[in-house]
């Protein structure tokens, strides 16, 4: 089985430790990166046993892209595409595939888009907006949200999600669609407390992930300021500094002054060196809010944090609640006072509690979200799609 990865560098990195579990399954994996926004290294990021790359900008090199993908399509037969269903990239991948694949092959390879979107506007919403909104660019990019959902729904075999919630709404809108859940896969040997020793009390609190108000970072600095000197407690946090933007210069500013009282480490961790870190945390909080603008779609952290041993506390925002596993963990969404008793109890929780609660969120994170079940639910689905 031949198996061609297509992916924006600037919307999601291929999870590129994925190919080797990939080769031992005798599934031949290939990279090609035709939108790429930014220069990449893409021998370190990419070329990993039989993985390859070409970086090309369709706008302006309609050709050299068209050759590129017709050599990486010549012995494909399942193509994925990380995006998501209304995007102009999988309307040009869709272009490509109609007009090459009869050059490159007799029969077109399966196209499948895996995405972390939970598309929750319907058609009768969409169409809605485009009638009687009185915006008429916003009525005009409805208009063409319609279009490319409508023309790229025809074309594509399968959708690969992430969570329930998205999978019951992709049923729903794509009923002539095949609709798969899968596990986002998380790099087992890298994301990992072997040969660590955790403190089987809690120690140090954590929150690693991107400083903007969705995350409500600053609930993480208000619980810590409240236990801190009470419980002798570190934090480790992302550093705001990178983020540019009103929230995360407050943000910063507070952390500077709690800086002169507690231990604070502020931290900038590429993707690689995020196990280094949550490998020091003993409690990572999760605090992401929902509104009518956001909630979240997967949550990747709360995996890495559960194969590195932490105890992980989140907000009951989007998929969550299901990527955590565990409800005794789960604090209602924007429950402040909710927040504060639960950390506090595993503040004051002995030595066996914190152990079992270790103990059940690394287990379930091994059996249900590492790349190795990843790579064995998508062997068995592709192998049954072809």
């Amino acid at each position: 089985m031949n198996l061609l990865f297509i992916s924006e560098q600037s919307y999601q990195p291929i999870n590129r430790y994925i190919f080797k579990h990939l080769l031992n399954l005798n599934i031949n994996s290939s990279v090609w990166v035709p939108h790429c926004r930014k220069q990449i290294d893409t021998k370190s990021v990419y070329e990993i046993n039989s993985v390859y790359i070409k970086n090309y900008h369709p706008r302006k090199s309609f050709f050299k892209t068209s050759i590129s993908f017709l050599k990486n399509l010549i012995n494909v037969n399942v193509i994925i595409i990380e995006n998501d269903i209304a995007s102009i990239m999988l309307f040009q991948l869709i272009l490509y595939t109609l007009l090459l694949s009869p050059l490159a092959r007799k029969k077109k390879p399966k196209l499948i888009v895996s995405t972390f979107e939970n598309f929750d506007k319907n058609y009768a919403l969409i169409s809605r907006s485009m009638l009687f909104n009185l915006n008429i660019k916003l009525s005009i990019s409805y208009f063409i949200l319609y279009l490319l959902i409508v023309f790229n729904s025809k074309f594509i075999d399968c959708i690969f999600v992430y969570s329930n919630e998205s999978e019951d709404i992709h049923r729903k809108n794509f009923k002539k669609l095949i609709i798969k859940k899968f596990p986002l896969g998380i790099e087992q040997t890298i994301f990992n407390y072997n040969n660590y020793k955790k403190n089987n009390i809690i120690k140090t609190i954590g929150f690693l992930g991107r400083v903007v108000e969705e995350k409500n970072a600053r609930l993480v600095i208000e619980i810590f300021n409240k236990y801190a000197d009470k419980y002798k407690l570190k934090l480790i946090i992302q550093d705001p500094e990178l983020f540019k933007n009103k929230y995360a210069s407050q943000l910063n500013n507070s952390i500077k002054l709690l800086k002169r009282k507690y231990d604070i480490q502020v931290v900038n961790p590429s993707h690689d060196e995020m196990s280094h870190y949550l490998k020091m945390v003993d409690l990572l909080l999760v605090p992401s809010v929902e509104n009518e603008k956001f909630k979240e779609q997967y949550g990747r952290v709360v995996v890495e944090g559960k194969l590195c041993g932490c105890i992980v506390l989140v907000s009951s925002s989007g998929a969550l609640p299901e990527v955590l596993g565990s409800s005794s963990l789960v604090i209602e969404n924007n429950n402040y006072k909710q927040w504060l008793i639960k950390v506090e109890e595993l503040l004051l929780s002995d030595k066996d509690t914190i152990s079992i609660y270790r103990e059940y969120l690394t287990n379930n994170a091994i059996k249900y979200q590492t790349n190795e079940i990843y790579c064995k639910k998508l062997y068995e689905f592709l192998n049954q799609l072809i």
